[in-house]
């Protein structure tokens, strides 16, 4: 019996029957999809992995075969993907939820494309007027620029990862994943936080999950239109120029290629072709350069400036408010 049964804006369904140890995180991250996932064109399949061990290996990685792709790991196989008629299943060992997570974002990036959207890497958040796409690459301070506007009442859709698909974005992850360096920051965010997710390598480097509606409740959003991108890359000092949209198409797919670079066997594999959609809002983009340690209310300040300075045409409706 299915005790899985999420639609994901009827897009991609996920179904199937997952242990306690798996369904748990699974339903933490993707529980607000729950409903009738009949309507969506594509099914990614959960189930349990049953597989004997195997000889020791030295090092984990992939093996393909007529079956599949097999994730073994040093003494087992901890993920099998089989390609279906409809999607995707994957059949996971409890308890790594890691390898399930893996597998199904991977998944979700293939069918997307399929449709003709993206899994895309990256911030897209509304002031009531215009839905910022923020781009760019890792670690450049994207989170740090979406915490200071959400002070500041933006609506957020997404801070990590999201779904676009024919100009419209949809949500995907109902948290923020933060760092020491967030926290530093923004001083009222560590009384808001318990203890991190994910123990520290290093220094700073601990990781805390926070739900977004208990940041910030009520701004969240499910469904946005963007109409206007910003590109962000390191640079001495805040500024900021128009990138024509030839040259801000190939900075992206350098970016997003990177962004999932951990996905690049299976891709290979697969021999999905994964591109940007066409109908990303590349005109009147904007390039900035971001310093770094990043100034975020100078850079907030700049991007309010921008957006204000943008003329509305009727094109820029923006998507109600869920």
């Amino acid at each position: 019996m299915k005790n899985v049964e999420l639609n994901l804006h009827n897009l991609v369904r996920i179904t199937g029957h997952l242990p306690q140890p798996l369904l748990t995180p699974l339903m933490e991250r993707f529980g607000r999809f729950r409903g009738d996932a009949s309507a969506a064109p594509w099914e990614i399949e959960l189930g349990i992995l049953d597989a004997p061990g195997y000889r020791l290996r030295s090092r984990p990685g992939w093996v393909f075969d007529e079956i599949g792709a097999h994730w073994l790991g040093r003494s087992r196989k901890r993920l099998v993907i089989q390609a279906t008629e409809r999607g995707f299943r994957l059949l996971v060992r409890a308890p790594h939820y890691g390898r399930l997570h893996f597998g199904l974002l991977w998944a979700l990036r293939i069918l997307m494309a399929r449709q003709g959207g993206a899994l895309m890497h990256g911030a897209v958040l509304g002031n009531g007027q215009h839905t910022l796409m923020l781009l760019g690459a890792k670690r450049v301070g994207k989170t740090q620029l979406v915490l200071r506007l959400m002070e500041q009442q933006w609506q957020l859709l997404a801070e990590d990862k999201f779904l676009f698909l024919h100009g419209q974005a949809y949500c995907l992850q109902d948290h923020f994943y933060l760092r020491a360096h967030h926290l530093h920051s923004h001083p009222w965010l560590p009384g808001m936080l318990g203890q991190p997710e994910r123990p520290a390598r290093r220094t700073g480097e601990a990781q805390w999950r926070a739900g977004v509606e208990t940041l910030y409740p009520g701004q969240l959003a499910l469904t946005l239109r963007p109409d206007r991108l910003a590109w962000l890359s390191p640079g001495e000092q805040w500024q900021h120029q128009p990138i024509s949209p030839t040259a801000l198409r190939q900075a992206l797919v350098q970016q997003q290629r990177d962004a999932f670079a951990q996905f690049a066997a299976l891709d290979q594999w697969q021999g999905d072709p994964v591109s940007l959609p066409d109908d990303l809002p590349l005109t009147g983009a904007r390039h900035y350069l971001v310093p770094q340690p990043i100034d975020i209310t100078v850079g907030c300040q700049s991007l309010r400036q921008w957006l204000q300075a943008a003329t509305p045409t009727e094109g820029d409706a923006q998507a109600p408010r869920p």
